[in-house]
């Protein structure tokens, strides 16, 4: 790893950011993470302690040795100024799934980044070459899409851009294994090949629910009891969040046209009310 790659920018503080964030600083990297408020900030802090308390309970289970025991939040430095990412090596954005958010976001990136930093699109959906083409060094931005939660899944799909060279991919293969973790290299694509398919099922699910084929327990049962998943899909829509769901089906269904990837409208009615799953305390099931 470059030196300047020690320290990482990651852009936005929600569930993701701060998944991301616990993770860098526990195998010791410098983290300044960005976000548009103080409120937002403080939010994060706390949910990367909650995550660090979480953590915890995991020691007895298989770890990687080189990972500490908490992250100190000393490690992490919590800004709403986005030009502090100036000297990173590394930047990770992680803002809400909305095409002109992420836009606004790389149009200040290109003027503040260093030419040889790296930038990964933490993205569900969105196409990184599209992205990519707004920074002054297209070569030198992929997508790594990390999975909630980020500390316990070592696996994560890396996304090649039109423009993504080479030494881009090896320099982000070379930031994973620091961590113990891996990518998976994928060609550009919206909703790659994991939210592509996931999203639809996460989506139909969503549709049984609210045709009254089955209550949000009996559609996971089924899931669990006889297709052997770990979690059903609407407990994992909650765990996700509502709101990345529909933002996510909104621009699958934006760049394929395809009536396939329609949002159902109780994931827009329940978004729309503000229950959102875990983070919002309320979703398919109650966590308050």
């Amino acid at each position: 790893m470059a030196q300047t790659e020690t320290l990482i920018g990651v852009i936005g503080a929600g569930v993701m950011g701060q998944g991301v964030s616990f993770q860098l600083a526990k195998f010791d990297y410098n983290v300044i993470l960005v976000d548009v408020s103080e409120e937002k900030l403080a939010a994060a802090k706390q949910g990367i302690i909650n995550i660090s308390r979480l953590d915890r309970i995991m020691i007895g289970q298989k770890r990687s040795p080189e990972a500490k025991q908490n992250a100190p939040l000393d490690k992490i430095r919590f800004t709403t100024n986005i030009e502090d990412v100036h000297q990173a090596g590394l930047i990770i954005e992680n803002v809400p799934e909305k095409q002109d958010i992420k836009l606004k976001v790389y149009e200040q990136l290109k003027e503040i980044v260093q030419e040889e930093a790296v930038v990964a699109v933490n993205t569900s959906a969105t196409p990184i070459t599209r992205l990519s083409t707004v920074m002054k060094v297209p070569e030198n931005v992929l997508g790594i899409h990390f999975v909630n939660p980020v500390h316990l899944m070592p696996t994560v799909e890396m996304v090649k851009g039109f423009f993504t060279n080479e030494k881009t991919i090896e320099r982000a293969n070379s930031f994973l294994s620091s961590m113990g973790m891996k990518g998976v290299l994928v060609n550009d694509s919206p909703g790659f090949v994991s939210n592509r398919v996931m999203l639809m099922y996460l989506n139909e699910a969503i549709f049984c629910v609210q045709e009254g084929v089955g209550t949000a327990a009996d559609v996971d049962e089924i899931f669990r009891g006889c297709l052997s998943h770990k979690m059903g899909p609407l407990e994992t829509t909650d765990l996700i969040g509502l709101d990345t769901i529909l933002y996510s089906l909104e621009v699958l269904y934006q760049e394929f046209m395809d009536d396939k990837y329609r949002p159902a409208f109780l994931l827009r009615q329940m978004v729309s009310a503000g229950l959102l799953g875990v983070k919002s305390g309320m979703g398919f099931y109650k966590y308050r």
